[in-house]
């Protein structure tokens, strides 16, 4: 019989599931995991999601609090680090087609299971909706220390090879009462917490429920009372008698005995959370020292504010400094300016700054390699406050350092700080004009390196600026890679003559979307790799040496970059004749050395045709 596509189209269903999975026999042996959200109610610290990953062999299991979905992989590289520092293993990601939950059951069937003892535990309790993040790490932890049909242990111990212990298990939400460090006469001795268990094998967490956080639950409650039933609007809201005051989240709670312990990281987010935090000092010993440069370096000037000026506004930033074991080494303070709130045209105008590429980088230190140069780095503190400004800037005054006879005055700016707009900039035109004065030549070719002969010694100088986040989570992840792969090394040296070479190649209309190819090209210098690239073509070719030659082209235009940028450092002899380039398409080769009219190349586009009067002045030998 003929199929009928109007009824696949109207009526299409879902096959029944019928598959089961194997189980592994070792540990890590398989991973599943799922992330569950959004909450309708946020955790306290802002967490909507969570993700789980649950161990196939043991039913272990590991949950990570988010407050964002795309924070995933960050967890996933949490766990990673965790599960590696106990069990050496590989990893091989295996993913399920969408809109089939049922190939990822085990992970579905612990995400119910814990939301079902949340809800539970949330129910049998009195405490707030927000807290259930802790119902849940608690269920994690119970599921973790008790059997199932699954396994035939518990998942602790088939983790840990530990026999678990349970006997300081309490019910979830219980209260408990903790000794003060210090009391008056009159005050109480013990303060009350509700109980709550996780994961860190050392420690059982307490929390303090304040009024400011069960008073907006007994009022959404209220209005639900209201909407869905009449009966009950009558009785009245049960309310807490205690006095309202801020919490404790920075705190440190130990007992006589030192194994109970409440412990908050989290950085202040507000000068106000800053100074009622129990490091108070600590924050503002670094916030003055932060004014005390600032007013070193003549940032600014108390006046009058003008008529028609609003002045832009400024925060402190918080940071705590750790060493490679989590203990915390500096506190750092930040006054940013909200450079979001600038108008362009009135107080700033150009904020390009230029940036070292990476590629110039790893030349020098190629160079460097070969030569044996000393191979020095350096920061500089408060770079920006460097910076000169042209425009007109006002600013508030930093809170917390507001004197009463300066109260209604502002900051008119005459460097540059964080936060603003043109701060790079204006930090990077100081820079190269103090960099000169030492007798440092700017390459023409490369803006943010330097280069200075004395006699015969010479000197490179590869300026760096970073205001950026992004960076400085991309610096974390190297570190982390190099802490991992501590005895692998990239070896640069092993050739007699410092010359680079390169090389290309293109893959014949990859993209079955768009029939597009793709163009590849790598430069190596002293037996290490300085240059890299692979990218889409943007044009259609339709024979491989088409392909090739676009590959070829884009290739020699970075050859041309790299023999300008070399030549100015004046150090690589060799640089001076043609650049070898290698490709492994005769056709494309002898397009890129002599003009040919042929029916396959003639809509060749022209700007492709650059690559014959590069291989014409003798820049590239293909």
């Amino acid at each position: 019989m003929d199929v009928c596509e109007s009824c696949l189209l109207g009526k299409m269903t879902k096959a029944p599931f019928n598959g089961k999975g194997e189980r592994t026999s070792d540990l890590l042996g398989l991973i599943h995991s799922d992330v569950c959200g959004p909450m309708n109610t946020q955790v306290r610290g802002g967490f909507h999601y969570f993700i789980t990953f649950t161990d196939d062999f043991s039913r272990y299991v590991y949950i990570y609090l988010m407050r964002h979905k795309s924070e995933a992989l960050e967890k996933f590289k949490e766990f990673r680090n965790e599960v590696q520092n106990q069990h050496e293993c590989g990893i091989v990601s295996q993913l399920t087609p969408p809109g089939t939950p049922q190939w990822n059951g085990v992970s579905e069937r612990r995400n119910r299971t814990l939301l079902d003892m949340v809800r539970s535990m949330m129910s049998h309790s009195d405490l707030p909706i927000s807290f259930w993040g802790h119902a849940l790490e608690t269920a994690a932890f119970t599921l973790n220390h008790v059997p199932s049909k699954s396994v035939q242990k518990t998942p602790l111990e088939m983790w840990t090879g530990k026999h678990p212990n349970i006997s300081s298990m309490e019910i979830w939400g219980c209260k408990a009462y903790v000794k003060h460090q210090m009391s008056t006469k009159l005050e109480p001795k013990s303060h009350k917490y509700f109980l709550s268990s996780k994961e860190d094998r050392r420690n059982i967490e307490l929390e303090e429920v304040q009024q400011q956080i069960i008073e907006p639950e007994v009022e959404q409650t209220s209005q639900v009372v209201e909407e869905n039933s009449t009966d009950l609007e009558t009785q009245p809201l049960r309310r807490s008698t205690r006095q309202c005051h801020e919490p404790e989240r920075y705190g440190f709670l130990v007992t006589t005995h030192g194994d109970v312990i409440l412990v908050d990281h989290d950085e202040p987010k507000t000068y106000q959370e800053a100074v009622s935090s129990p490091d108070s000092e600590k924050w503002l010993e670094a916030m003055r020292s932060k004014m005390d440069s600032m007013s070193d370096n003549q940032v600014w000037t108390l006046v009058e504010p003008r008529e028609g000026i609003k002045p832009i506004g400024c925060k402190w930033v918080f940071k705590r400094k750790t060493d490679m074991d989590g203990n915390v080494q500096t506190y750092k303070g930040r006054l940013v300016a909200k450079g979001y709130r600038q108008i362009h045209g009135i107080d700033y105008d150009e904020t390009f700054s230029p940036v070292a590429l990476f590629k110039s980088i790893l030349i020098l230190l190629a160079i460097g390699a070969f030569h044996d140069y000393e191979i020095w780095q350096m920061d500089v503190k408060t770079a920006f406050l460097n910076g000169k400004l042209e425009e007109d800037v006002y600013m508030t005054q930093p809170e917390g350092f507001v004197t009463q006879e300066n109260a209604g005055k502002v900051c008119k700016l005459q460097r540059s700080i964080y936060g603003l707009k043109q701060a790079s900039r204006s930090w990077n035109l100081r820079f190269n004009d103090a960099i000169k004065e030492f007798g440092f030549i700017r390459n023409e070719d490369e803006p943010y390196v330097y280069k200075k002969f004395s006699g015969s010694i010479v000197s490179f100088l590869i300026l760096y600026a970073n205001p950026g986040e992004g960076h400085w989570v991309a610096v974390k992840n190297i570190l982390k890679y190099l802490r991992r792969t501590k005895d692998v090394f990239v070896v640069y040296g092993g050739e007699e003559q410092l010359s680079i070479k390169g090389y290309t190649d293109a893959s014949f209309q990859t993209d079955k979307g768009d029939s597009r190819s793709q163009s590849g090209f790598v430069f190596g210098l002293d037996g290490g790799v300085v240059s890299w690239k692979s990218s889409k073509q943007d044009t259609i070719a339709d024979s491989t040496t088409e392909a090739e030659y676009i590959a070829a082209s884009e290739a020699a235009k970075e050859a041309v970059w790299i023999k300008k940028f070399i030549s100015e450092l004046g150090v690589v002899p060799s640089i001076s004749d043609a650049m070898e380039l290698y490709c492994d398409n005769n056709g494309a080769i002898a397009q890129a050395k002599e003009p040919r009219s042929h029916q396959r190349s003639k809509h060749i586009l022209r700007r492709f045709h650059l690559i014959r009067e590069i291989v014409d002045r003798g820049d590239v030998e293909i």
